[in-house]
């Protein structure tokens, strides 16, 4: 680990940085998905979250809504609930705004935790701007409720951050709780967080360091207990769209059958494989190859590898998310659900840069250095520009859907909403009428 300097003028000059990559992130971030910050809450799924921010009592904060499938994440349910008590339709934006702020501390984060490990400014900036620029991202951006990803992405990362400055020594009760706290709001954002909290468990055992196994093991039964005790989750079928090899299909699981534990491997193997690999499967999962993406995503996956040979504790925790991650999503495959994953891996690649950079530096010519950066910033470009003009067509499409459609939807829709809604936008088609189900 890197030796920093204890002066005030060193303390002051690291605050100015790390100001300053948030910035430069955050400019980098709204150049990207800023069009989200147009969209009306008019989609399927913002108007479901907005619904129940309408509706709920702040009683009923804890349970959420079991009616939906098995989930329980009340901690970004409950930000959008606050948020929707002080602002309600008056400041959509906002609602994606923080949602993009989110993102920008995830990158940010991945950003310090690299540079406190490999002491590179360069690799720290790397990984940082490889994770910022992942279209995996968009979902998280124009779906309100979807900050759950990033969520549970930028607690866990946190929790990380935390043992990255504490490390080599053991914890103080402070310190220990801090992680288990943020471990356990990584879960409560979103069930994959329970990734963070089972790999420090794991590393725990595996490093025989009894404060990591019960930082880990803490959040993991806390999550347990209160997951089975508060919200009682949802009991009914529960089907969905997957992809599978070359189609899509529709499957329910209605206990353990053929297809059921058919798609449950074949969707933990395609994340597994997504995560590392993105090009070789579409959002849904089916096996769709994408050349130019599969190529760079595999020079990325080359870096990976030099990271983890590097033996680092940050490059086995973070192979240990990635591989919970994999496993926790055997439900469904969607690339949204990957964040968690992408962020660990971005951790792995910066420490596989500066292990290059350090060997390039030791050559005596500089012109591979500079061609690999020289490279290295055309790839991160591109990817950002193509995930700007994926956010633009996606958002595009947002906005020439039928009002209407959308909120005669679905009967989870509320209709003293829906009515304030069609004020508010102006919709005055007789024929576009909410309904109470009966």
């Amino acid at each position: 680990m890197v030796n920093e300097p204890k002066s005030s003028g060193g303390q002051i000059q690291r605050t100015l940085e790390a100001v300053g990559v948030f910035a430069a992130l955050a400019v980098v971030t709204w150049w990207m998905f800023g069009d989200v910050l147009n969209l009306r809450p008019l989609g399927g799924d913002n108007l479901y979250v907005l619904s129940w921010a309408n509706r709920a009592p702040a009683t009923e904060l804890l349970r959420v809504d079991p009616v939906i499938y098995p989930e329980w994440r009340p901690l970004p349910y409950a930000t959008i609930w606050l948020q929707f008590q002080w602002s309600r339709l008056d400041h959509v934006a906002l609602y994606h705004a923080v949602n993009l702020s989110v993102w920008v501390a995830c990158a940010w984060f991945i950003w310090a935790i690299v540079g406190r490990i490999t002491g590179s400014r360069v690799a720290s900036f790397v990984a940082a701007a490889l994770v910022v620029t992942d279209v995996r991202a968009l979902t998280a951006q124009t779906l309100i409720v979807e900050r759950q990803s990033s969520m549970a992405a930028l607690f866990g990362l946190a929790a990380i951050w935390i043992l990255a400055r504490s490390w080599g020594s053991t914890l103080s009760k402070l310190t220990w709780s801090a992680i288990a706290l943020l471990c356990l709001a990584s879960v409560f954002s979103k069930e994959y967080g329970l990734a963070f909290g089972a790999a420090i468990l794991v590393f725990g055992v595996w490093q025989r360091r009894r404060d990591l196994l019960t930082a880990g093991a803490a959040a993991c039964a806390v999550y347990a207990i209160a997951r089975w005790s508060i919200p009682a989750g949802a009991t009914q079928l529960y089907c969905e769209y997957m992809g599978y090899f070359g189609s899509v299909r529709k499957v329910c699981y209605n206990g353990l059958d053929a297809t059921g534990l058919s798609q449950m491997t074949y969707n933990v193997v395609a994340t597994g494989v997504g995560t590392l690999l993105p090009g070789l499967l579409t959002a849904d999962g089916q096996v769709a190859i994408a050349p130019m993406r599969l190529a760079v995503s595999a020079a990325w996956l080359a870096l990976a590898w030099v990271g983890w040979r590097q033996g680092t504790w940050v490059g086995r925790v973070a192979g240990l998310v990635i591989a919970g991650n994999t496993a926790l999503n055997f439900m469904i495959y969607t690339s949204r659900n990957q964040l968690l994953g992408v962020c660990a891996f971005g951790l792995v690649v910066g420490i596989g840069v500066a292990a290059v950079d350090t060997w390039l530096r030791s050559r005596s010519h500089r012109l591979p250095q500079l061609a690999l950066a020289g490279l290295t910033a055309i790839v991160i470009f591109t990817q950002a520009g193509l995930t700007r003009r994926e956010t633009g067509e996606q958002v595009a499409n947002l906005l020439t859907q039928d009002p209407c459609i959308e909120i005669l939807h679905t009967d989870q829709h509320d209709p003293a909403l829906m009515r304030e809604i069609k004020i508010k936008y102006g919709m005055s088609d007789p024929g576009c009428v909410v309904r109470r189900q009966p």
